[in-house]
């Protein structure tokens, strides 16, 4: 079966993300950033990670919210 649209997925897992920050700010929940994985941990090989569609539709929807914070998480060392 050919697909017609091939970003439509990836168009509403982006919406759905978008509905998500944004009913968990009207909540008044937390929202923590637990920061981008260590570039060795890379599933491609060691190198720096591309940027993520998801993390830039999150950050101007989280700036300035009271309840967001960072939390950088420790490198773990997975690979042999």
């Amino acid at each position: 079966m050919t697909n017609h649209f091939p970003f439509a997925h990836q168009d509403i897992h982006l919406w759905v993300n978008k509905k998500w920050i944004n009913h968990q700010a009207m909540q008044g929940r937390g929202i923590v950033d637990i920061g981008a994985l260590d570039p060795a941990l890379n599933p491609r090989g060691p190198g720096a990670l591309p940027q993520s569609d998801f993390y830039d539709l999150e950050q101007p929807r989280v700036q300035g919210y009271p309840n967001y914070s960072q939390d950088p998480q420790p490198s773990w060392h997975l690979r042999p």
